[in-house]
């Protein structure tokens, strides 16, 4: 399974990706799949061609971001960090919600 996921990582880099993709575990189950079959029927008939296969299952699209964040807000954000180090990264999402930043 690593070997795959690995695959689909370098095909995406060397399309011109600037990052490799994050595949879900449905992505993930999809993609090993498709493989597995693609090998079997290779196997089972190696004269014909493989049929083309089928397309990746639908996400939902993310909103799109309207504008970066400001330079205020993430100097604000670093300051809340810095008072409160130890802090989770929940309980710091949740006090920023808090203080409206």
């Amino acid at each position: 399974m690593r070997t795959r996921v690995q695959a689909v990582h370098r095909m995406a880099l060397d399309d011109g990706a600037r990052t490799a993709p994050r595949l879900s575990e449905e992505d993930r189950r999809w993609l090993t799949d498709e493989i597995d079959a693609a090998v079997v029927r290779r196997l089972a008939h190696p004269e014909t061609e493989a049929p083309a296969p089928r397309d990746p299952p639908r996400r939902p699209r993310l909103p799109e971001r309207r504008q970066a964040t400001s330079t205020d807000t993430l100097q604000r954000i670093l300051d809340e960090r810095t008072k409160y180090p130890d802090a989770t990264m929940a309980a710091l999402a949740q006090h920023l919600f808090d203080a409206d930043i």
